[in-house]
């Protein structure tokens, strides 16, 4: 098996790969076969079912479901096939009779000479005649057990001239026989190798297999609308059952999810009803939220993205957020159309005032999803529709923002009555009003403190952001870490390992410990089990049993799983069963790689390790990849000896092999299926002796037994060998239950490094540690790469280097209550909370670029610094506490699951967002009026000591350049007495 790297074409790279194979296929042993084949899910079965008949007769179900069922399946839209697994096979047995066989003269070659000629359709060619052509055969296809019976078997010589008496005539040659005369001719079901049960009951497995591009939920569908309306058909005795189906799944989630939505949407809309107490503004404002997100769904139409629970969470994200801009511009509108304005000119103004700082934030929203491009592996695949879809419905919201908001505007809102007053009157009188509402009670008194107290204020407010940001960092250093999550699936995979070479008997009452502990879970729908491999998976090994639980989709899927743990636990079986959480696919486990230079060591080397995490909390269902070596006989052909009686290994190996699967010698067409038709050369040998005494008939004639020429010797085989790499390589693996991922993959880490290894062995981890090391340095530099982008964009809003810079101190505030919420919650930090984490920097810095803005614009209106802290602060104060709220009300039903919507992806980003907003929001309105104070005062003392530097300079010049001089370049008398004065002059001045 081969790994490549996320995004490479799967097609060339199979081609690519089969051309290498072929290259090698000639160097390697005559009966090694090579295939070159892309596992992926889309080779999961979209679908599993369980067949089961009331009267036994597997073989009836199996053809009534191939001839009326399977057809309608396959003709479903996005069914790429439809197959029966687990259906025992039958095949023509023909038994020759040895005395009949010596009595007619024949040997079995001649018998299985006849029926390998025999039911052949041989092309002769055409024959033109009358204006027709007509072809040729020849030959008549065997579609029965008595065609078979009819075959007329030639001897190949006629009788020993030998055997005659002397002077007698020579014996007649034997004559042509049918094969009736000298054979039996039966139909036998082929010993099974596998035990399929749905619960409890014998069954078989109906696969439904999915086109690249079928939809899951609509093939689902499908599938059920057929089996509703063949099941009259199929008769009362067949009965078929879902195993497996992802669709709920998908269903449920989908729903959940527009219900999370739904409420997140009326929860905004509440929220800035209360701010804005009026209907008129409301709508305005609520009209951005639809149409926002329908750019979002006409963009994923042109990416080619889908509609799934990755592509929704994004726009359910997105509606707290779209309503931010139209917030800003609608708020400036209003503000303008208070004093007094006419409708038009309010419009214009509130728009122009705002559009710049709007269309920044918005813009550096959507960049900090820039960095996602550049991320690979499996971040990259699962998040990027995520952030273009994010990125497609904020484009949207700015749109919406500097468009369709400002007409509405015009429509809906009224102006200020003016009446005899004059403009700065109504102005004055608005501000007084503004002044008088709970919000400014509360918060002028803070910031005209921060502008009157400023030494006080600064020292106070930069100490407390120490103190935060020395809590952040211990928050971080203390948070637990995962990875992807968990998804609460109700399908559960578990598979119980056996020791090697063990009977199927034996595994079949091991198979029925576990189903008896099974039944009695009343949470359990279906399970299924499959002894000798799981055919979900394409078969298995006969030392394997798995097992395939589907529980009640209402109960607590994690809970189900413990509960297995622990009953599992308790079985009396040497064979305890474990949970694959992956279903059989791998990639969410962690493993540890054992390498060493020979089979030995690495077997001595992964039991240690093995023993060493099976003590580890956190870390269950550990699993060798190391399989125990199984008793096996070889028979090793002496090449001189057989060389002597005329035969070769082939010749040997094929009279072996015939011995025990006898000779096939073709098929036969019988009720439309083909059968294989096989002569029992002799009875199979039971024993190590009778295999030895196997009996072997030369070129010559001459029979000898197999001891003759070969040595028969019990060996211990290894199942498999694996290498990595090229080297010999094993993994034990372990699926991580706590939710501490980065916990258990430390404490693995520091086992490992304590442990005394065998010398040539090594072991490091891998798996989902892996993952997760790799994704979150790539997503680290991805939130980097976005820091720099904001400011970048930032640096070109306001034409400075240093206010970016303030606005971005809020950032790592915001993750406090990131941090702080994550903890609460016991959710832990993993890609999905990464990605909230990117998101909230573009969110964060909205606020304060809208109001640092602002506070620019009042002071290029004259304005002193300490005013337009106040005044810009104010303005602002209604806006910034509307989207956060407005923001944090909507994520709420989505971070509760209020709507069943808490997905393992949608979640954390909710709970990362929500807790960033609160913090950041209150340090936006306090810490970034007080660091804008701090750098502006020093940057005006520096101007005001620049330009008093100047305005000196120029006084020098101009007291020089007033200064009268003698013809000789000397001073008068009377001169010296008027150049001090001039200088007092100048300076007072």
């Amino acid at each position: 098996m081969a790994e490549f790297d996320y995004g490479r074409d799967q097609d060339a790279l199979v081609r690519e790969t089969q051309v290498a194979v072929d290259q090698i296929s000639g160097m390697l042993p005559d009966d090694a076969s090579t295939s070159v084949m892309a596992l992926s899910m889309d080779m999961m079965p979209v679908m599993m079912l369980a067949a089961s008949t009331e009267n036994g007769d597997e073989q009836s179900m199996a053809s009534s479901i191939e001839n009326v069922l399977i057809p309608e399946l396959e003709s479903v839209p996005g069914v790429r096939s439809a197959s029966l697994s687990g259906v025992p096979d039958q095949r023509v047995e023909v038994t020759p009779d040895e005395d009949e066989l010596s009595d007619a003269g024949i040997t079995t070659q001649d018998l299985a000479d006849g029926l390998e000629a025999s039911g052949l359709l041989m092309a002769g060619g055409s024959i033109d005649e009358d204006g027709r052509s007509l072809s040729v055969t020849t030959g008549d296809q065997l579609t029965s057990l008595d065609d078979i019976e009819d075959v007329w078997i030639r001897p190949s010589q006629g009788a020993d001239p030998s055997s005659a008496m002397p002077g007698a005539p020579p014996a007649p040659a034997p004559s042509p026989v049918q094969l009736s005369e000298v054979a039996d001719v039966e139909m036998v079901t082929e010993e099974s190798s596998s035990i399929a049960r749905l619960d409890g009951n014998p069954s078989v497995a109906l696969m439904v297999m999915a086109t690249p591009d079928g939809n899951t939920v609509e093939i689902s569908d499908g599938v059920q609308k057929v089996l509703d309306e063949q099941s009259d058909l199929l008769g009362d005795d067949i009965s078929l059952s879902v195993v497996f189906d992802q669709a709920p799944f998908i269903n449920d989630s989908i729903t959940d999810m527009f219900e999370a939505g739904a409420y997140g949407l009326v929860a905004s809309v509440i929220v800035i009803l209360v701010f804005m107490l009026s209907i008129r503004s409301t709508l305005v404002v609520a009209v951005s939220i639809p149409v926002s997100v329908l750019a979002a769904f006409v963009g994923m139409q042109a990416f080619g993205f889908t509609l799934n629970m990755l592509t929704l969470a994004a726009i359910t994200i997105a509606i707290g957020r779209v309503v931010d801009d139209s917030i800003v511009v609608l708020e400036n509108i209003r503000r303008h159309m208070d004093y007094g304005k006419e409708r038009m000119t309010a419009v214009k103004d509130g728009v122009r005032e705002v559009a710049t700082a709007v269309a920044s934030s918005s813009f550096a929203t959507i960049a900090v999803f820039l960095p996602l491009a550049f991320v690979g592996g499996m971040v990259g695949e699962i998040f990027m529709p995520f952030a273009v879809t994010s990125s497609l419905a904020l484009a949207g919201s700015l749109l919406v923002a500097l468009t369709i908001t400002p007409v509405l505007c015009y429509w809906f809102l009224r102006p200020a009555e003016v009446g005899d007053a004059t403009r700065e009157e109504i102005q004055r009188a608005a501000h007084e009003r503004e002044r008088r509402t709970p919000l400014q009670r509360a918060y002028l008194p803070l910031i005209r403190w921060i502008t009157t107290k400023r030494r006080t204020a600064t020292v106070v407010t930069l100490a407390a952001s120490v103190a935060i940001f020395a809590g952040t960092a211990v928050l971080a250093a203390n948070s637990e870490t995962d990875w992807l999550g968990e998804a609460e699936e109700n399908t559960y995979t578990v598979i119980q390992e056996l020791e090697p070479g063990m009977s199927l008997e034996a595994a079949d009452a091991e198979a029925v410990k576990v189903e008896q502990a099974l039944a009695g879970m009343a949470w359990i729908e279906t399970y299924q089990v499959n002894v000798g491999g799981n055919p979900m998976m394409g078969g298995g090994a006969a030392d394997q049993i798995d097992y395939t639980i589907t529980a009640d989709p209402d109960t607590d899927q994690i809970r189900n799983r413990d509960v297995l743990r622990d009953t599992f636990a308790g079985l009396d079986t040497e064979y305890e069963p474990r949970l694959d959480s992956t279903g059989g696919m791998g990639g969410s486990g962690i493993e540890v790689r054992v390498t060493a230079e020979d089979q030995d060591t690495l077997v001595e080397a992964a039991g240690m390790i093995e023993d060493e995490l099976r003590g580890i909390d956190g870390a269950d269902d550990v699993t060798s990849g190391i399989s125990e070596s199984q008793p096996a006989l070889e028979v090793h052909v002496d090449g001189e000896e057989a060389a002597e009686y005329g035969l070769d290994e082939t010749m040997v190996g094929q009279t072996v092999s015939a011995a025990f699967n006898g000779r096939d010698v073709g098929d036969a067409t019988i009720e439309h299926i083909r059968r294989d038709v096989v002569v029992l050369v002799q009875d199979a040998p039971g024993t190590v002796a009778e295999l030895r005494e196997l009996p072997i008939v030369t070129p010559t004639g001459q029979e000898i037994e197999l001891a003759d020429v070969a040595e028969v010797s019990e060996v211990e085989q290894p199942p498999e060998l694996t290498r990595i790499d090229g080297v010999t390589s094993t993994t034990v693996s372990a699926n991580p239950t706590a939710s501490d991922l980065g916990g258990v993959s430390l404490a693995i880490t520091e086992a490992l490094d304590g442990m005394d290894l065998p010398s040539g062995a090594t072991a490091s981890l891998g798996g989902v540690s892996q993952d997760q090391t790799e994704g979150f340095a790539q997503l680290g530099l991805a939130l980097l790469a976005a820091i720099i982008i904001c400011y970048l964009i930032m640096v070109a809003t306001f034409k400075s280097l240093m206010q970016p810079l303030m606005l971005l101190v809020s950032v790592p505030f915001a993750a406090t209550g990131s941090l702080g919420l994550l903890m609460l919650t016991g959710t832990p930090i993993g890609a999905a909370a990464l990605i909230g984490m990117l998101m909230l920097i573009g969110i964060v810095i909205t606020n304060a670029i809208v109001l640092m803005d602002l506070i620019n614009q009042n002071r290029k209106k004259g304005m002193d610094l300490s005013e337009a802290i106040v005044e810009g602060s104010r303005h602002r104060l209604r806006p910034i506490l509307m989207t956060a709220v407005g923001t944090i009300a909507a994520l709420v039903p989505m971070a509760t699951g209020l709507a069943g919507g808490g997905a393992f992806v949608s979640a954390p980003v909710a709970l990362v967002v929500i807790g960033g907003l609160v913090t950041s929001t209150l340090l936006t309105l306090i810490l970034v009026p007080v660091l804008y104070q701090l750098v502006e005062v020093r940057r005006q003392r520096r101007e005001d000591r620049a330009a008093a530097r100047r305005e000196r300079r120029r006084a020098k010049r101009r007291a020089r350049a007033e200064s009268p001089t003698a013809d000789d370049g000397s001073t008068t008398e009377g001169d010296t007495g008027e150049v001090p004065e001039k200088r007092d002059t100048v300076t007072g001045g």
